[in-house]
This record gives structure tokens, sequence and C-alpha cells, in this order.
């Protein structure tokens, strides 16, 4: 009788056991795998393995047919399937990072998004910033821009951080929550208009492929006709786009643009 005890009770702590450290196995498996999607023929950059030099990484791909990666980590969809691309340590030989891949064929299709025009004479906030465009995904990354924003407005000589705070641009800006940022991102792009108080008008916001792979966002816009005789003005107007867009689309493009079609 206690043998068998014994033995029920050896049963029974083995069963614990192995209850604790099978989901901890499984969970950290798991969570180290990251999901990209990649279309034909675009390259994209993976994420920086931290803590660890580009020299001590090897980075291969499972199918080589389907996602080329370079040594620097840059991956390209060759054709549509899936593979695992990996970084390893050149040294341990231990895994670094590893992704899941799926390549999708190219197409070109119009993103719902909603799209809000702020014109305004005394804010051209992307030249201020030296940029084309700017992506926020986050608030903390709106509150930055912000600070970012007022502290080159000053730069420039436009005025003062509290008149930078009443203009359309940042009111604008401000009126994005923490909220926002949960399934959405924003863009922000600009365009000079020719003639000032000119309007345009919003067409679609497309999703396109350059002949090298590239994938871009494409705002299309027509020009009001300008009044009869008037010339261009050297009044600079601009006008900036808010483009909120979901950030599954968000995270696919590499750039935005402007398409700009005149009325006669």
């Amino acid at each position: 009788m206690k043998y068998i005890k014994k033995i029920v009770t050896s049963l029974l702590l083995i069963c614990m056991v192995f209850s604790l450290y099978t989901p901890f196995h499984v969970e950290a498996k798991s969570s180290n795998v990251q999901k990209k999607v990649l279309y034909t023929k675009q390259t994209i950059s993976l994420d920086k393995v931290e803590n660890v030099s580009k020299k001590q990484i090897k980075w291969t791909s499972s199918n080589k047919k389907v996602v080329r990666v370079t040594s620097a980590g840059k991956i390209t969809g060759i054709k549509k399937g899936t593979a695992t691309v990996k970084a390893v340590h050149k040294t341990t030989k231990k895994a670094l990072a590893t992704y899941k891949i799926t390549v999708k064929a190219f197409s070109e299709k119009e993103i719902k998004s909603k799209i809000t025009v702020v014109s305004d004479y005394s804010m051209q906030a992307m030249e201020m910033l030296g940029k084309k465009y700017c992506v926020v995904n986050s608030k903390a990354e709106l509150e930055q821009l912000k600070k970012d924003i007022c502290t080159q407005y000053v730069k420039v000589g436009y005025g003062t951080k509290e008149e930078c705070k009443k203009t359309a641009f940042y009111k604008q800006l401000s009126s994005y929550k923490k909220s926002f940022f949960k399934t959405k991102a924003l863009c922000i792009t600009e365009h000079m208009l020719p003639y000032s108080g000119q309007s345009t008008e919003i067409g679609k916001f497309t999703r396109k492929q350059s002949s090298k792979g590239k994938v871009y966002g494409q705002l299309d816009i027509t020009y009001s006709k300008a009044p009869s005789g008037m010339a261009s003005t050297t009044v600079v107007s601009y006008q900036e786009y808010f483009i909120e867009l979901k950030k599954s689309d968000a995270n696919v493009l590499q750039d935005y643009k402007i398409s700009v079609t005149k009325q006669k």
C-alpha cells in the first residue's frame, strides 16, 4: 500500500511540473516571432537587433525564392508565398530575431482615409522641419512634433511659441487624442499653391508601387481656377493635409506623394 502511495505521489508531482512548464514554453516561443506583410518587388529593412553589432549578425531566409535577405537585414519580396527570416548570432548561434514573412502580389487600390485640409499663411510645417511628410503613430510622437514645430516657428522668425500655438495647424494637431492612435496613424504632408487664396479639390488616396518596388500613398488634388487676370503672387500660400488611415495600411507605405491636376 505504501508503495502504491509513493507511485501516485510521484505521478502527481510530475504532472504538476509538466503543467507549469508547458504553457511558459509555448508563450515564450510565440512571442519571439514577428509577422510582416511584404509585396512582390518591395524592399524593407527589418528592425535593428539591440545591443548586438551588425557584424555579429547573420541573416537567413528559409525560402530565398520567396524572400531574399541581405547581410544588413533588408528583405525583398520575390514571389507570392511565406518564408521565415532569422537573425542569428554568428558566435553563439543563438536566434536573436525571427520573422514570418508573407509575400503578396501587389495590387493598386484606393485606401480608405479621412483627409483634413488646413490653410495657413503663417505655417509651412514640413518645410520648416526639412521633410516631405511626417507620419505620427502615437500620442508621444505627436507631442514631440508639436514641440519641434514651435521650436522651428520661433527659429525662423515667424513669432513666439504662444503665437505658434494659435495657428490653425497647431490647433489641428492638438485635436488628436491618445485613443486615436490605438488603431490609426496620421500622415501630414503639404503643398504650396501657385496663387494666394487658391483652393483645391481633394481626390483619392491610392496605394501605388514604383517601378523599383517602393510602395507609396498618392493623394490626388485638383487646383481651382485662378481668378481672371491674376498673376502668381509672392505671398506663399500653403495647404497642410492631415491624412488619417489605419495603421495596417500606414505600415506598408514607404512614401507619400501628391499628384496635382490643374484646371484649365
